[in-house]
């Protein structure tokens, strides 16, 4: 993942490159210094510190807009120096996302323990049915049928 940062932040820096030569305003000065802060961050990328890349591209990205405002930078130089940077961003800020965390399938749990039945309450079962079956008095009513008088 990491080389992947590393990658991107180069192609950036490969897109800077063209930035100097006879027929662009951004003097030589500001290209080279634009490349080592496009190096720092492929650097902080491939150690796995995306919130210093994130910092230094946020820096490059103010000093090129910067640059296109002073007319240092045609605005098609710009926009692709700009492209490129939302490139890394991505890149960068995808890696600043902790991965989800996966459940443990271990579940430590109390053991449950019915409680103890007293017969000293008679207000009903655990469903709130009274259970008058022991003081009825059947007289022949009820689930006998016929014949059975068991």
């Amino acid at each position: 993942m990491r080389a992947a940062f590393a990658a991107a932040a180069v192609a950036a820096v490969l897109t800077m490159a063209g930035c100097v030569g006879p027929k662009t305003e951004l003097d030589a000065q500001t290209s080279e210094q634009w490349q080592a802060q496009v190096l720092a961050i492929a650097e902080s990328a491939e150690a796995g510190d995306p919130a210093t890349a994130l910092t230094d591209l946020a820096a490059l990205e103010t000093e090129t807009t910067q640059a296109r405002s002073d007319g240092e930078i045609s605005a098609e130089r710009a926009a692709i120096i700009q492209q490129s940077i939302a490139a890394v961003r991505a890149d960068l800020e995808a890696a600043s996302v902790p991965p989800p965390t996966v459940p443990d399938d271990t579940v430590v749990t109390d053991p449950v323990v019915p409680a103890e039945d007293d017969d000293s309450n008679d207000e009903g079962d655990e469903n709130g049915n009274k259970d008058d079956k022991k003081e009825k008095d059947d007289k022949g009513k009820g689930d006998k049928g016929k014949g059975n008088d068991d």
